[in-house]
């Protein structure tokens, strides 16, 4: 059991590479000279391992390398981000509303997100647009994308056929931004809500099939509720029955 020799076991080929210092020891006392030690052969499993691992540490040194090299200088692109409130008004549809939306846009790439902001009735879809360039014009490719300069509060944003609106800064960083940058002060934009018109319920008037109180059930609920009978009425005159005489007034 050296390192360099094969043993045989079972049908099986057993190569002796390595041993511990135990056994070094052991060989040691007793006069025999041990081998030079061997490396573990690399199997093809751990080979493809070990050439995934090198290239995603390539494709990472070469993202870093170009954001470096970035027009921002050193500026720290995931820290840049210019943050508004926005909206989009489908309230001209049916059972249309207007929905609020945080826009994000990073400075490093350019690239922007619209998210919902959260809504109980409106968490089914919360992304409006993943991050990336929002194109001016989609019917023409050499239109260019949306930069910084054209995010102004009270302007449209066309986003693939929904009118945007920015309503104003979300933070102060983006404010001062575009003073600093730009020489733009942005204002805050005020919606205005359209008064509501309150439809007033108008019972219809008996038609005399059923009990009146049967009737204005359905009035008032869609699934009608029976009508709850008088305890008091009941407990109070249980066991009274009022009796009379009658004859036909003309037999």
């Amino acid at each position: 059991f050296l390192p360099g020799s094969e043993v045989t076991i079972h049908g099986r080929t057993f190569r002796c590479v390595d041993l511990d210092q135990k056994s070094c020891d052991f060989f040691a006392m007793r006069g025999v000279q041990v081998p030079a030690t061997e490396n573990y052969p690399e199997d093809e499993h751990r080979r493809k391992q070990r050439v995934v691992a090198e290239q995603a540490e390539a494709k990472l040194t070469a993202k870093k390398a170009a954001k470096s090299k970035s027009p921002l200088g050193g500026l720290k692109g995931s820290d840049q981000t210019l943050k508004f409130s926005a909206m989009w008004d489908d309230s001209a549809r049916l059972y249309g509303e207007k929905n609020f939306y945080t826009l994000n846009f990073y400075l490093a790439d350019e690239t922007m997100e619209i998210r919902m902001v959260n809504r109980p009735s409106k968490d089914t879809f919360p992304v409006l647009l993943k991050r990336s360039k929002l194109p001016r014009d989609l019917g023409n490719p050499d239109a260019g994308h949306v930069t910084a300069a054209e995010l102004v509060c009270g302007t449209h944003l066309d986003c693939y056929g929904r009118k945007i609106m920015i309503l104003k800064c979300a933070d102060e960083f983006t404010a001062g931004y575009y003073e600093r940058v730009h020489n733009v002060k942005q204002s805050v934009v005020h919606i205005r809500e359209a008064p509501k018109t309150i439809v007033k319920k108008v019972i219809p008037p008996y038609n005399g099939f059923g009990s009146e109180a049967d009737s204005l059930a359905n009035c008032l609920n869609l699934i009608p509720k029976p009508v709850s009978q008088d305890l008091h009425r009941f407990l109070n005159n249980r066991g009274k029955t009022l009796k009379f005489r009658a004859k036909f007034v003309n037999p």
